[in-house]
């Protein structure tokens, strides 16, 4: 599959859409700035007739509500959500009708529904009069639309989530020029070969993702750190998941939870990522494949339902059903989904019954109830009068409506708090609703809202309160959040807030059953630093990791700029998980998809480890550190974190680095201290004096380049912490608060002050600096810091967490330090960087 076609095809598409859609508002007198008389009946000159005339109503109160931009996005949205759906169905055979939309048998841009239009048995008479008309006046344009509607609508009976009735204003914004060689249509059918239509997973998952690639880009802007406004949530937060990584995911929840509990199954043979854990232990209970739930609360496009679809349907098998029935009891009993975009859950359905669609001809023409859905929201001005139909029932039913008071904001990690069973209830009065016969007029209108407002309130009630066998996701990665999101979370989740994603793991527990299983793909930050801390501790004291693949660091960078790992949790306290260690196989997706199918087939590899997950309370801050060995573990029982030998603070804030700042060289000599051997501070005043201020990569000694300003002993410093004044011109260690690379450590002499960029230890009574400088330099820290902070930043409490050993060698160990930090200062002091510099080393 060419991913660059895709992209550049799906990219070109929305601009050309929006634009497009735009000159139809434009066309009826409404653009940007407005739109004139809110009920206008001619425009331009020109008489709208009755349909336009409502048509273009319903759009002005479309805009009045959501705003121009964004029903324009959402009219193009929605023609490119049905174009493409119209060209799988067409080339995969699945059109009632068999009458190609876009092509001709020999697949090039040729509609075949121009020629064939009166064989198409959806067409009423009326229509069929229309459509003379057009043929008559050779308007092949018009005709096209017209059938292009009519295709849609006659969709609408066997599709109705993907194929809305088309009567509204998206009509009305149907583009115009559709039939050009060089139009949308054209490249859709030019640049996609057909063979990549057959898999409607990865056609419509990655359509849908590059589709919004630009305002993804647009919206995520880390400069500004802006919090995102819930309407462009998610084309901030949808990501097409690798389709490996999918397989895994579902192949060790939904696969090993129907293994345990049948382990003589075929279906281990059959699951390519299956983790066979050494130490396999079978479920005595048994549980029927209709019996199972698999819920995915941010389904996107549909890729975990179509894949976990797959391996129901062997399940079923297994257990002697035929494909055509065991397909409808798939979308009936087995799939749920939700997602916050609507035009996502259009295409996870169509996805999912598309794939229903390939074991049955029939199932379009069933009636299936599905268990997919948006989230609608409900708003705090509206009446809700028609709750009155609910009789003594009706403040049960207000308490639902007010639960979903801007629920798109919040999406799937809404917490519904109206009981399950009072849900249920509901449901069955809604259908006697539904079926009661309203002589007055009131009552039927109520009748009519109730089925189409509030039935569809209930069914994702019911989806996000319910708990399932298996809940797998890729959850929004999102950190800024605006406010009533910050104030949900912050009410509901204080101790997941980091990120949206570590909220979802937390919600998703609530959701699963006991002993089933949720499976992620997640950014791999919540295993290691310390804001992320409580979710390992409630995972590792109360939950068990299943498993896990560490994805090397920029594999994902095509798909996106963030480092992700995929991990499998079961709802149940276990010891042992399997792991696995992609991390030193740099490479994109398909590499390390490689590389883990090579652990997966032989677990001696080096990079596969079965460990218990205890062992990672051992290490500070409980860091999923799976491949330490246990003599490393073993150092912490043993050692006291070094803040307890050493005292370490961040630095100075000057408040204004341009007035007292500068690099030594920029400083009369007269007024630069750099070299004292007794403290005397009474000296230092109006003088500059050395300042750590970190700086690249360096070891032992040096980056000694900025001075200070010191004034009336530091007094005119704004923000000096003077807290710390104690410490001021002491001998200690600094080191580079940003560091790219390895860590390093450096020895610096009595004289000098420092900076939050570096920040510094000094020693207490028991340990000199020289020998913190050693310890912080080892390899052993190294380890330590990649296991416990695996980020560019080094701060105080990554530091002071190292373990320090107390043992005999510690003159030993100084005076090796000694000597590397005297070769370091005599590099350093052989250019003319350093203010001792004497003469370069050649001369």
């Amino acid at each position: 599959m060419n991913k660059n076609a895709l992209k550049t095809f799906a990219i070109g598409a929305r601009n050309s859409l929006i634009s497009a859609v735009k000159k139809k508002a434009y066309e009826y007198g409404i653009d940007e700035s407005g739109y004139g008389e809110r009920n206008a009946t001619v425009i331009g000159g020109r008489p709208l007739s009755s349909t336009e005339a409502a048509q273009r109503a319903k759009l002005v109160a479309k805009i009045d509500a959501d705003g121009f931009e964004q029903v324009m996005e959402e009219a193009a949205y929605t023609w490119f959500n049905r174009f493409i759906a119209l060209r799988y169905m067409e080339v995969n055979r699945y059109l009632p009708s068999r009458i190609r939309v876009f092509t001709n048998e020999a697949g090039e841009f040729d509609p075949e529904i121009l020629k064939r239009a009166d064989e198409l048995d959806f067409l009423s008479e009326e229509d069929r009069e229309k459509l003379y008309i057009f043929i008559e006046n050779s308007d092949n344009e018009g005709l096209f639309k017209f059938l292009i509607i009519a295709q849609c609508n006659a969709l609408h009976a066997v599709l109705p989530a993907m194929f809305e009735e088309i009567s509204d204003y998206t009509e009305l914004l149907f583009p115009s020029n559709l039939l050009l060689k060089t139009g949308v249509l054209a490249e859709m059918v030019e640049s996609i070969p057909e063979e990549d239509w057959l898999d409607q997973v990865q056609v419509i998952g990655w359509l849908y993702q590059y589709y919004i690639s630009e305002k993804h880009k647009a919206i995520i802007d880390i400069k500004t750190a802006k919090a995102i406004k819930k309407e462009d949530v998610p084309a901030a937060t949808q990501l097409f998941t690798t389709d490996w990584v999918v397989k895994y995911i579902i192949d060790n929840s939904l696969g090993k939870y129907w293994i345990e509990r049948n382990p003589n199954s075929p279906l281990k043979a059959k699951l390519k990522y299956y983790v066979q854990p050494s130490d396999f232990k079978t479920v005595e209970k048994t549980v029927t494949p209709e019996s199972i739930t698999f819920y995915d609360p941010c389904m996107g496009s549909g890729h975990f339902l179509v894949y976990a679809f797959d391996v129901l349907m062997q399940i079923y098998l297994e257990c002697g059903w035929n494909e055509r029935d065991a397909a409808k009891s798939i979308v009936e009993n087995n799939l749920y989904g939700i997602d916050i975009d609507e035009r996502a859950y259009q295409l996870a359905y169509f996805a999912v019954m598309m794939k229903a669609r390939s074991f049955s001809r029939r199932i379009l023409t069933q009636n299936v109830q599905y268990n997919l859905c948006a989230i609608r929201e409900t708003y705090k001005e509206s009446s809700y009068d028609y709750l009155s139909l609910f009789g003594e029932n009706r403040v049960i039913a207000r308490r639902l409506v007010e639960e979903f008071f801007d629920a798109k904001e919040y999406g799937s990690i809404l917490i519904i708090k109206t009981p399950l069973d009072q849900l249920k209830m509901l449901e069955k009065q809604v259908e006697a609703i539904e079926y009661s016969v309203y002589e007055d007029m009131v009552s039927a209108t109520y009748q009519t809202e109730i089925t189409e407002e509030f039935k569809p309130l209930l069914k994702q009630a019911i989806i996000m309160a319910q708990r399932y066998t298996i809940v797998d996701t890729n959850p929004p990665y999102l950190n800024k959040y605006d406010d009533y999101l910050k104030k949900y979370i912050l009410e509901n989740y204080a101790d997941f807030k980091g990120d949206m994603f570590s909220v979802f793991m937390r919600h998703c527990f609530d959701l699963t059953v006991e002993n089933g299983y949720m499976g992620y793909m997640t950014p791999n930050v919540w295993m290691f630093i310390q804001s992320y801390e409580k979710l390992r501790l409630y995972i590792i004291d109360n939950k068990s990791i299943s498993s896990l693949i560490q994805i090397a660091k920029g594999a994902f960078f095509k798909e996106a700029t963030v480092d992700v790992m995929t991990f499998v949790l079961s709802n149940s306290k276990e010891e042992k998980g399997a792991y696995i260690r992609l991390e030193g196989f740099k490479g994109d997706m398909e590499f390390q998809k490689t590389k883990a199918l090579e652990a997966l087939a032989d677990s001696s590899c080096g990079y596969f480890f079965e460990v218990n997950q205890s062992n990672f309370k051992a290490i500070p801050g409980s860091p999923i550190a799976y491949w330490v060995s246990k003599s490393f573990l073993s150092v912490f029982d043993a050692s006291v974190p070094l803040g307890e030998v050493g005292y370490s603070f961040q630095g100075i804030i000057t408040g204004d680095n341009n007035y007292y700042l500068r690099f030594w060289h920029e400083i009369s000599k007269n007024k630069l201290y750099t070299n004292v051997s007794n403290i005397d501070k009474s000296r230092y005043n109006n003088v500059w004096v050395p300042y750590n201020k970190g700086g690249g990569y360096r070891r032992w000694y040096g980056n000694n380049e900025h001075v200070l300003r010191w004034i009336d002993q530091g007094r005119k410093l704004t923000r000096a912490r003077t807290e710390n004044s104690d410490y001021y011109f002491r001998e200690g260690v600094t080191w580079s608060f940003i560091t790219s690379g390895t860590f390093s450590a450096r020895y610096f002499t009595e004289g000098a002050l420092w900076d939050v960029a570096g920040s510094s230890i000094f020693p207490s009574t028991t340990v000199s600096s020289k020998y913190i400088c050693a310890l912080l330099n080892s390899k052993f820290s190294q380890l330590f810091f990649d296991i416990t902070n695996p980020t560019i930043n080094y701060q105080v409490m990554n530091i002071i967490s190292v373990p320090y050993l107390s043992n005999k060698s510690e003159a030993c160990i100084d005076n090796i330090a000694n000597f590397c930090i005297e070769s370091s200062k005599q590099d350093w002091d052989s250019f003319e960087t350093s203010w001792d510099f004497k003469k370069h080393p050649l001369i």
